[in-house]
Order: structure tokens, then sequence, then C-alpha cells
């Protein structure tokens, strides 16, 4: 138990240590730019709840709670080569958001994400395109959030 409280309470420091390092990973980082238009706004938000939950669950085992079992954690039916390649293909699009702007590093993760789900071509094409312009229209547009100016089109003339 102790063992576990101690994984958690390095997991919430390294969370909020990178809340705070966040402005210098993301470039560029607009300086005048409001919190919920920078490009950290999204990893912001997740590593706050994070934080939040981790700082819950420490303050709840700290005082003699215990790790809870269930059934829904039984994971017996797991798939971790599927897991694996989701970690990889969003890996890939962080990667590649840089040079292929947030629309189109998104539709290509969208489809490699479908496809790994079993989905045929044509529907994961589908799937790919409708989350893309979702999160296009909510991040970009909607929340004015600044993502880099795809590089490509800079290469390509």
């Amino acid at each position: 138990m102790a063992g576990a409280r101690w994984l958690i309470a390095a997991l919430v420091g390294l969370a909020a240590m990178s809340f705070v390092m966040t402005p210098q990973w993301i470039r560029p980082w607009p300086s005048g730019a409001r919190w919920w238009e920078s490009p950290g706004f999204f990893p912001r938000i997740a590593l706050a709840l994070v934080v939040l939950f981790g700082l819950i669950e420490l303050i709840r085992l700290w005082r003699g709670g215990t790790i809870i079992q269930s059934n829904e954690s039984d994971a017996s039916d797991s798939k971790p080569a599927i897991a694996i390649a989701v970690a990889v293909i969003v890996a890939l699009q962080i990667a590649l958001l840089p040079l292929l702007g947030f629309l189109a590093s998104t539709f290509l993760a969208s489809v490699a994400i479908a496809r790994v789900g079993r989905l045929a071509w044509m529907h994961a094409l589908g799937v790919g395109a409708g989350i893309a312009l979702l999160l296009w229209a909510v991040f970009v547009q909607l929340l004015q959030v600044a993502f880099p100016h795809p590089q490509l089109l800079d290469l390509l003339g």
C-alpha cells in the first residue's frame, strides 16, 4: 500500500511539473495569447485534472483507504498490442503536427486508429474526416487555440 501511495505521489508531482513546464515545451507559445487560446490549452487542462484527481486519491489512501478492486478492471480480455499501436499513432500525430498542421495530422491519426480498430478503409476515411473536422472546429475555430503553421506548406513553396 505504501508503494502505491509513493507511486501516485511521484506521478502527481510529474504531472504538476509538466503543467508548469508546458509553456517551455510547446512552441510556438504566443506571448499575448489568453490561456484558452494557447497551444497548451488541452495539455494543461488534462494535466490539471491528473493533479486534482491524483491528490484526491492520495488523500483517500493516506486516510486509510485501500486500492479499489473491481470486475471492471479485469484485463484478461485486453489487447496490449492495440493499446501500444494507438499510443504510437498518437505520438506520431504529435510529432507530425508541426510538419503537417493540426487538420492533416489529426485526420491521418484518426484514420490510422480507425484501421487499428478494424474499420474498413472507406469507413475509416469517413470517421477520420469527421473527427478531424470536429476537433478543428472546436479547437481552432471556436476556442482559437494557436497551432503551428504547417511546415510542409513552406517546404512545398
